[in-house]
């Protein structure tokens, strides 16, 4: 469900936060700098924060694909839509194209 995405990025262990320890794992200071420096509710990693941040990565390679698409010489789109046992519907939407 929604409520499950959402805490999987969200919850108190979420990808959101895991994401932010693998970049310090990996040796960013200055993230780590900000996120022991600043206080606990001022960190900009709130909910709203990361679904904005993920809203913005979702345009950005929507755009991508896009022009992607638009350069290829073929395309092919693949739809597919299913119900769920709670009457919601999801549609599955493929492109394939060749660069």
């Amino acid at each position: 469900t929604e409520d499950e995405q959402e805490m999987a990025l969200q919850g108190r262990y979420g990808v959101f936060k895991s994401l932010l320890s693998f970049r310090i794992d990996a040796g960013d200071e200055d993230l780590k700098t900000h996120l022991s420096t600043y206080g606990k509710n001022s960190t900009l990693i709130s909910k709203t924060i990361q679904n904005e941040i993920i809203e913005c990565i979702g345009t950005f390679l929507q755009s991508k694909i896009v022009e992607s698409v638009h350069k290829a010489k073929y395309f092919s789109i693949i739809c597919d839509e299913t119900t769920d046992v709670s009457r919601k519907e999801q549609l599955t939407f493929c492109v394939r194209y060749i660069d």
